[in-house]
């Protein structure tokens, strides 16, 4: 039986002590594995140096052949004399496409990586590789950037080379090849015309690009038409194009959706104008555009080559004037159905606005080019009609406040002189999911509900109490409270208006009694305050279902953090007992092992992100343990195989249900899982598309990381990427066992081969350019020799992710104190990713305090008075650091403005409102006698005039409590716990055009422009769930509470 307390008075009392075990994660290390015949030689690091793959590859917008290696190389060594490249005849045939059915399953056989990890057109074998015919070919080989590939460049499309690698070449610590010659036939891909623009932004930043960039091969001209989005259009025409933020489901508490038809995510209708884009669409816009300008221009011309060229937008007379552009490009002398599209606009303004969870907001603004804040900028807010609901100047710091944000609002834009900047609030807000900034929602009165369990029978009849108290968890005036119990389905049981208890202001005890034919499944209890709010002030859950009180206790342990390559084995601790004390001695212990993969196992952490091999989307297994006995001391250990994942190239989670058997065969379950990592770092991809459905004739957006098991972000330099096009022909066949069925052949297209990197602590961004079909990223770990595969589809199904937000960069806070009394100062070290000009806050339900000052790469630290007004615990301190931009210099790369954001909570100190309790009760006692508890709090003693207190006290079965391992309430947590972070952030950084290599273009020509069934189970069996109801404490803050025990 457990014993459970809660006090209310002068302070909160904590009623449970939790213990949290925290596992310390360390790394290993992978060896590679010898290749060939001969073994192979290790360097000083203990792994061998082999040729890992090779590839059809591009290296600076040219396609070139490419050789991964396991080690470094060396540019100084004279590697060219390993290494012979040769042009052949084409293989007869093609390549024999992979044949399979509808019905088929993964093929443990299968692995795509098996042959070297070669792609499509890349062999290895013999016959392949025959020099028959073959013709030297002249050039150079180049180390990458990253110094596991090497490179032949300028080669031909179309073409078939067989590259020929000696042994003796050596690695950069001195390793060299051994075994013999090896050889590899790699078919190049051929190099169709293509041209679009080369980002998804939409503000491109003055006087720092160059232009606007498009992206060519073999197209040495463009035709290119702008159009003026006239200004008391802007908005509809912002709210058309781009995608508005997700509706979420519906809250827990919140009203409406009894029948769940509202359940779900939807999205606004809208009309992408960015990639290829129907004339038909574009001529709906032409009522709220004017044609500004119609030019050709030459791009740079190098054949076979992709590459950049800037169109000069802000040299065009016609294109001076502050406004939002359409840009509408088409090849000369070719009529098509669509028309590459982007939309854009010129600033040096980086608006960024934060709409407060109370009615405030206030917008910043900074300049691009050098960070810091731009006074005199005029901020207004437009309605759906163009019209301004609300205007300010921004003072000397760049900051607007609004004191109440107009309702109605659609766009807010910044202006001063020829430089404008804007932000459709129909967009979402930026994506904070990566920081620790949940919790309950803060509110002027908050409800704290709790009982002696969450479990129950039909029929069932219980006391529930209510806490009420203010943001600081102090006591509020006496008021009424709104319940409403709501069934499974949504729909409510009934509602009514709950009054406090006339001694004990702001608590209230009411009994609650469900229907003898309750449905099972969870059912709700929402109280809310204030009763016109929409959202409950806190959600009772309660679980109603037919059970049986657990009369054993089975706890798993097991040392193993995560699961490695090199893991021997999983042991798993057992320990049975009785409840009443006794050693579960010679029960039976039975288990079963399940293993799937884990596409994010640091979902927390890198939402969004997927690691591993879509080929081990269906791989699964499950293996049943051997029967064993606990031994005389209700102890047992078992150790899990782990062949079934040991070989896998995606992370696993493996997890392990025992069941212990009582003397009649009634179950006590426990599961235990663990992650099992093929490496310890791995690569993922963060789809910026909806539902693995990217646009057609566009870009397809990801982020890329390299993360290890703790979720810290490491460098990855020039990962090598292939993008395949899965080309599936299907038809119908017939046999004598299945009849009729379907099956498919499946040839891979190589369609584009690039690199990303990744610098330490932040992400990568990768653009797929794609057509309809069905496509396959892949992006190489030289290091691991792990790919990371995924797959995804272009069509009509697709939507751009736009309904996320955009996960800015991290700066790292750090405050040098647990929690601060009031008037104390906090001292809050800044690390950011970047240098640059920092805007320093702090936020509770509105701005608190700001600061603006310059931070460098190595950090900085800070003072912030903490003010004695500030009395909530929805606090948080946010440091957001502006890295300037510029241009680059001969064509070069210039570098990006960028904007990194630090959050962390800001803890107020409240240990003093922290109630000791202790108890004495009888270690044992008989059935039907009473059951006395003394109850002893010393901090409620000798209490002031107007104060008291009182305590409540539950004793209910373990075995119920077990069964849903229900954590005692703690109402000290619930009032000064960190709050969530309720604020939505918005900001043009995420919608900027990049800087990137390239050359200026020319003019040519232009101008003027459900739950589970349960059988009834037998009512004799009494269940214990005691509660005695609010008791007063003495003046020496003592009480004796006695139980009727059945």
């Amino acid at each position: 039986m457990a014993l459970r307390t809660g006090i209310k008075g002068i302070g909160v009392v904590p009623v449970v002590a939790a213990i949290a075990v925290i596992a310390a994660i360390a790394g290993w290390l992978l060896l590679g594995k010898p290749g060939g015949s001969a073994p192979a030689e290790l360097s000083a690091e203990g792994v061998a140096f082999e040729v890992v793959d090779a590839a059809h590859r591009e290296l600076d917008g040219s396609p070139a052949l490419a050789l991964s290696f396991t080690l470094p190389l060396d540019a100084k060594n004279d590697i060219a004399q390993f290494l012979q490249v040769m042009e052949v005849p084409p293989l007869p045939g093609t390549v024999k496409p992979r044949v399979r059915d509808d019905s088929e399953e993964y093929d443990e056989d299968y692995n795509p990586s098996s042959d070297a990890k070669l792609g499509t057109g890349v062999s290895r074998k013999p016959e392949d590789t025959k020099l028959d015919d073959g013709k030297p070919v002249s050039g150079a080989w180049t180390v990458g950037e990253n110094p596991r590939l090497l490179f032949f460049p300028h080669i031909k499309p179309s073409v078939r080379y067989v590259v020929r690698v000696l042994p003796g070449m050596p690695a950069k610590s001195g390793a060299k090849l051994a075994g013999e010659e090896q050889r590899f036939s790699v078919q190049t891909a051929a190099v169709a015309p293509a041209f679009y623009f080369a980002s998804k932004g939409m503000v491109l930043p003055a006087a720092q690009n160059g232009g606007l960039p498009i992206t060519t091969v073999n197209v040495p001209e463009v035709d290119i038409q702008f159009l003026k989005v006239k200004t008391e259009q802007l908005p509809k025409f912002l709210e058309r194009v781009i995608a508005g933020a997700a509706r979420p489901q519906r809250q827990q508490g919140e009203e409406g959706g009894e029948d769940g038809e509202d359940n779900y995510y939807w999205y606004d209708r809208n009309t992408r104008l960015q990639g290829a884009v129907q004339g038909w669409t574009l001529d709906s816009f032409h009522k709220m555009t004017d044609s500004a300008f119609t030019g050709r221009f030459l791009t740079e011309q190098k054949a076979n080559r992709r590459s950049v060229t800037f169109i000069p937008v802000e040299s065009i007379p016609a294109l001076k004037e502050p406004g939002v552009y359409i840009a509408v490009m088409s090849q000369p002398n070719r009529f098509r159905g669509e028309y590459q599209t982007t939309y854009y606009y010129v600033s040096d303004f980086g608006l960024h606005v934060r709409q407060y969870a109370g009615k405030g907001a206030d917008a910043f603004v900074s300049s691009l080019t050098s960070g810091k804040g731009v006074g005199g900028v005029e901020i207004t807010w437009l309605g759906a009609d163009g019209k301004i609901l609300g205007r300010a100047e921004t003072d000397g710091d760049g900051r607007a406040n609004f004191a109440e944000r107009p309702k109605d609002a659609r766009v807010v834009v910044a202006k001063k002189g020829e430089q404008l900047s804007l932000i459709a609030l129909k967009e979402p807000a930026l994506d904070l999911a990566e920081f620790d900034i949940g919790g309950l929602t803060s509110a002027p009165v908050r409800l704290f509900a709790y009982s002696g369990r969450n479990l129950y029978r039909p029929g069932e009849k219980f006391d529930v109490s209510v806490m009420a108290r203010d943001a600081d968890g102090r006591p509020v005036p006496a008021q009424p409270v709104q319940a409403i119990l709501r069934r499974p389905d949504g729909k409510a049981q009934w509602t009514a208006t709950w009054a406090p208890e006339e001694k004990f202001a702001g608590y209230y005890k009411k009994p609650i009694e469900l229907p003898a034919d309750a449905a099972t499944g969870f059912w709700n209890l929402e109280l809310r305050a204030d009763p016109a709010a929409k959202v409950a002030s806190t959600v009772m859950r309660i679980g109603v279902e037919e059970f049986l009180p657990e009369r054993m206790k089975l706890d798993l342990a097991t040392k193993a953090d995560q699961l490695a390559p090199e893991s021997l084995g999983w042991q798993i601790d057992i320990a049975g007992n009785y409840l009443y004390g006794a050693p579960a001695a010679g029960n039976k212990l039975l288990g079963v092992v399940n293993a799937e993969r884990n596409k994010n196992p640091l979902e927390k952490k890198l939402p969004g992100f997927i690691f591993g091999d879509a080929d081990e989307d269906t791989v699964r297994s499950r293996n049943e343990l051997e029967e064993t006995a606990l031994d005389g001391e209700g102890k047992a250990s078992v150790s899990v195989g782990l062949a079934p994942v040991q070989k896998r190239r995606s992370p696993f989670t493996v997890r392990a249900t025992l069941s212990l058997l009582e003397s009649g065969g009634r179950p006590v379950v426990r599961s235990i899982e663990r992650t099992y990592w093929p490496a310890p770092v791995l690569v993922g991809l963060r789809p910026m598309f909806v539902g693995a459905y990217a646009r057609e004739g566009s870009n397809a957006e990801f982020e890329v990381a390299v993360a290890d098991t703790s979720a810290n972000l490491k460098a990855g330099t020039a990962l090598p990427v292939r993008i395949f096009r899965e080309n599936r022909n299907w038809y119908w066949r017939f046999d004598d066992q299945r009849g009729w069925h379907s099956g498919y052949n499946e040839t891979d297209e190589l369609v584009a081969t690039t690199q990303v990197s990744v610098p330490a602590g932040s992400r990568g961004k990768l653009l797929v350019p794609v057509k309809y079909g069905r496509y396959r990223v892949e992006v190489l770990n030289p290091e691991t020799k792990l790919i990371t595969r995924y797959r995804f589809y272009a069509g009509w199904s697709a939507k751009d992710d736009e309904t996320q937000g955009v996960r800015p960069d991290r700066v790292a806070l750090k405050l040098d104190k647990p929690a601060y009394a009031d008037g104390e100062t906090a001292k809050l070290t800044i690390t950011p990713p970047h240098a640059g000009e920092a805007l320093i806050t702090v936020e509770g339900d509105k701005l608190l305090w700001s600061r603006r000052m310059s931070i460098p790469a190595d950090g900085s630290t800070i003072d912030i008075p903490i003010a004695a007004e500030w009395k909530r615990h929805d606090l948080y301190v946010t440091a957001m650091v502006l890295r300037p931009g510029a241009a680059g210099e001969k064509g070069g790369a210039g570098v990006t403005p960028a904007r990194a954001l630090g959050l962390a909570y800001l803890p107020l100190e409240r240990g003093n409102r922290k109630l000791n309790v202790a108890m004495e009760a009888p270690k044992k006692m008989a059935p039907d006698q009473p059951l006395k508890v003394k109850i002893k709090v010393p901090e409620a003693a000798n209490a002031k005039a107007g104060q008291s207190a009182m305590v409540t006290l539950s004793a209910v079965d373990v075995g119920i409590l077990n069964i849903t391992s229900f954590k005692s309430p703690d109402p000290h947590g619930f009032f000064f716990a960190k709050l969530r972070y309720g604020h939505d952030l918005y900001d043009v950084y995420g919608r900027l055009i990049e800087a990137m290599a390239g050359q200026k273009g020319k003019l040519k020509w232009g101008g003027d422009a459900a739950p589970k069934p349960t059988k009834s189970l037998p009512k004799k069996v009494r269940l214990v769930d005691l509660f005695s109801g609010p008791v007063a404490l003495d003046a020496n803050g003592e009480a004796e509470v006695s139980l009727p025990v059945p």
